[in-house]
């Protein structure tokens, strides 16, 4: 996933921010239970789109493969490496 960035007097700022799940205690006050399903996704699914992270929970983000296949031309070995986004997808 590129982070889109901006460059000023040769120095690139990064604008992307990783989501952080830790004020949503603070930001939820309705918890989950068998009657209120409506009235906590009110709460909830504006917070995870505000966070973009919406579309990891209902699938139009997919994740990456957790092992990217590395061809070499010059041996012609294959091998797999871990993806580095794929974790970043998986926070």
């Amino acid at each position: 996933m590129a982070s889109p960035s901006f460059s000023a007097s040769s120095t690139t700022f990064n604008t992307h921010v990783t989501p952080t799940l830790s004020n949503l205690p603070m930001t939820i006050n309705v918890k989950l239970n068998f009657s209120n399903h409506l009235v906590w996704k009110a709460q909830v699914l504006p917070y995870f789109k505000g966070q973009e992270v919406f579309g990891c929970l209902n699938g139009t983000i997919p994740p990456p493969p957790p092992e990217l296949i590395v061809s070499s031309p010059t041996n012609n070995t294959v091998t797999t490496t871990h993806n580095p986004l794929y974790n970043q997808w998986l926070h």
